[in-house]
């Protein structure tokens, strides 16, 4: 038969579980309410009460188990009497009940059933319910209904149905547990040596044997051993005192046992565990916590409450690693706790301690490192700067400037700005060092550097010669050395550029504009204008020059007549550029450009005329004013305030010859170089 509970195949016939204790429903059949009758009173009026002596319960222990310490189960119920029961007289069907006389006994709760039995002293003991089973007593053959009632019968004994089942182990402590559907039930007391033994099948029991002397469980209709020799001294009326206090002995030590038993199982149950998982949480023992949720299993949300003991455990193990002060330990229990209760506040406390070690030791690095970590705990970041500071003050400037860099709060920090400027200006970066120096304010020496940066700026940009640059660098070193003096040479020497590139006059306008005193090396002021100013002639033709007059023509001349074609020229048709470099030894390299139109052809009608532009691009080196011949049909003139260009090219064809000729006058310099 399948347990509903577990899922464990019974024998047919089973009652409850064997393995788990759980009522089998299709065995167990309800089992009707006993209806209270009146007992028989007909008994023999020689018939005396027996008293039963008060029996010493043996101490006995159940097997695995220490007996719990508890006074007897049926007597020291809490909240409950002993039932005060009448009996009825039940027959088992099949069976004649022969008259029989019993002793009467003073057992409370009950009225003596009147019936006449062989064995007129044979003890009477008070059935544990009004469902006790019927008994057969040895030697007559029939079964003991009126005496033993249905109380001890199989598994519906007084150990199912009886004191234990209304009364303390059903509806007292252990309530549904391990005594009502557990091992008691159905395991220990029916199938161990108790089930099989003296009170499961014993005679005493429930079950009964015939004339033979073999019992037979009616239950499970299965022979069982007859009973022992004391038993039959009991039910045959001898040693009545004693069997009747060994009986009550017997009965109160199993229900001991069984109650015993039933702790034990009680408290083995996973709704047990978790319930003494979650005391041993509120009374702060977490390490028991967590080995009752784990017991648990996974029973409700024992894996959940299990982690959460576990956390605990860590965090106290945090808190007293910080007590002395190994906070490497206390941030290792830390991290197994995430964000339970304060964990990442005491986190940052021990990153700060740590931090507070490291700077004590000169350890600036690692300080910085654990401040950071720190998140702004106390004044972690104050600190940082501090370390920032006092490195900028020492000259450890690259150092200074690690421990600032990262932290934004130290952005604006002008020892921060100096550090960082220093650790340019070493590398010869005046630039990007003299903007730190200015963000440093009046931090240390900090306005100088600013100058000095500006002042090699200027330097450097002077050495590559791009001296518009330079010059502005110089202008903002102010007076930091000579400063003034450079910023005008650079002036200088971009006038001296202008000169050698031809531009004179340029170059004169930009030297007059500085003081004469100004030099560099073995360039001044002073001699540069005078080596211009005695090259007049030369300022005085270079510059741009426009047309003021000039003609194009084209002739064919014969032995009786010459006709042409012609173009003339108006002020401003065409321009030639003249430029003059002066050299050292006195000459002037003297460069013209330009273009011209030229005819290249005659024709009868002006449409079939042909034209191109000649260009006029050439170099000469001059010591004075006149001719330069660019090619063999053109030529520029260079004239005090004119300059002149002139193209010539003839050919001969068919017995006439042919000119073409252009002839322009520059007499207007519309820009001076």
């Amino acid at each position: 038969m399948i347990c509903p509970n577990c899922g464990y195949d019974n024998e047919e016939g089973n009652f409850f579980c064997v393995k788990c204790g759980t009522r089998l429903l299709e065995a167990a059949a309800p089992i009707a309410e006993p209806v209270a009758t009146d007992a028989p009173t007909d008994a023999p009026a020689d018939v005396q009460a027996t008293e039963v002596p008060d029996a010493e319960v043996p101490n006995m222990d159940a097997p695995g188990m220490e007996t719990p310490d508890m006074e007897s189960p049926i007597m020291d119920a809490p909240g409950m009497e002993a039932p005060n029961m009448e009996v009825p007289s039940m027959e088992i069907p099949g069976t004649e009940v022969p008259d029989m006389d019993t002793a009467s006994t003073d057992a409370p709760g009950m009225e003596t059933p009147n019936v006449e039995t062989p064995y007129s002293e044979g003890p009477y003991v008070q059935p544990m319910n009004n469902e006790a089973p019927a008994m057969e007593m040895p030697g007559a053959g029939v079964q003991g209904a009126e005496i033993y009632g249905q109380g001890m019968q199989g598994y519906n004994s007084s150990m199912n149905y009886g004191a234990m089942d209304s009364g303390i182990m059903n509806n007292g402590p252990m309530n549904n547990d391990p005594m009502n559907n557990g091992p008691v039930n159905n395991t220990w007391m029916n199938d161990t040596p108790y089930g099989n033994g003296a009170i499961g099948n014993d005679p005493m029991m429930g079950n009964s044997f015939g004339q033979s002397g073999q019992m037979e469980d009616p239950t499970f209709n299965m022979p069982v051993n007859p009973p022992s020799t004391a038993m039959e001294a009991m039910m045959n009326g001898k040693g009545q005192k004693k069997n009747t206090g060994l009986i009550a002995g017997i009965v109160v030590v199993a229900l001991i046992a069984a109650a015993g038993i039933g702790f034990y199982v009680y408290s083995g149950l996973p709704s047990t565990k978790y319930g003494k998982g979650e005391a041993a949480f509120k009374e702060g023992n977490y390490e028991q916590a967590v080995e009752y949720f784990e017991a648990a299993g996974d029973y409700e949300d024992a894996p959940e409450k299990m982690k959460e003991a576990e956390v605990c455990i860590h965090y106290e193990e945090a808190q007293k690693a910080m007590a002395e002060s190994d906070y490497d330990t206390a941030l290792k229990e830390l991290e197994q706790t995430g964000n339970y209760s304060d964990s990442k506040e005491l986190a940052r406390e021990c990153h700060y301690e740590k931090g507070m070690k490291y700077k004590k030791s000169g350890d600036y690095t690692a300080a910085k490192e654990e401040f950071v970590k720190a998140d702004g705990y106390k004044d972690s970041t104050d600190q940082i700067i501090a370390m920032g500071e006092e490195l900028t003050q020492n000259g450890e400037y690259a150092d200074a400037a690690e421990i600032f860099s990262g932290v934004e709060d130290a952005e604006s920090n002008q020892y921060k700005a100096y550090a960082e400027g220093m650790v340019c200006y070493e590398a010869k970066d005046y630039d990007d060092a003299s903007t730190y120096f200015k963000a440093a304010g009046d931090t240390l020496d900090a306005d100088e550097k600013y100058k000095e940066c500006k002042y090699e700026a200027g330097t450097q940009m002077f050495a590559a010669r791009q001296y518009d640059s330079a010059r502005g660098l110089f202008a903002s070193a102010g007076d930091y050395k000579d400063s003034e003096n450079m910023a005008n040479a650079c002036s200088m020497m971009k006038a001296k550029e202008k000169m050698d590139e031809g531009y004179l006059n340029a170059a004169l306008e930009a030297l007059k504009a500085l003081p004469e005193d100004t030099a560099y090396n073995d360039i001044s002021v002073s001699g540069l204008i005078s080596k211009l100013e005695s090259n007049q002639k030369w300022l005085d033709i270079c510059g741009v020059w426009t047309s003021t007059k000039g003609q194009m023509r084209s002739t064919e001349s014969t032995s009786t007549y010459d006709s042409w074609w012609y173009h003339d020229f108006g002020d401003g048709d065409v321009s030639i550029d003249v430029q003059c470099r002066l050299n050292d030894d006195g000459t002037c390299n003297v460069t013209v450009t330009g273009f011209i139109n030229v005819f290249t052809n005659y024709a009868e009608n002006k449409e079939d005329i042909k034209k191109k532009l000649v260009t006029i691009m050439h170099t000469e080196t001059m010591k004075d004013l006149g001719k330069i011949t660019i090619d063999d049909n053109t030529s520029v003139t260079l004239k005090k305030g004119t300059v002149t260009a002139n193209y010539k090219a003839s050919e001969r064809k068919n017995g006439r010859s042919y000119t073409y000729k252009t002839d322009i006058t520059f007499g207007n310099r519309l820009l001076d170089y």
